[in-house]
């Protein structure tokens, strides 16, 4: 599994998404926190 992570891209921009109103998260724990609120867990 972790070779199969290792292997996605790691630096991109994506202009269409970004156009769209969507934002990256800038960390990890950003992700994490996110999920959490997403799915009842925090």
């Amino acid at each position: 599994m972790q070779r199969v992570v290792e292997s996605w891209p790691r630096h991109f921009v994506s202009e269409r998404a970004t156009a769209l109103g969507f934002a990256a998260e800038q960390t990890f724990d950003q992700i994490i926190d996110l999920y959490l609120a997403e799915n009842g867990l925090a």
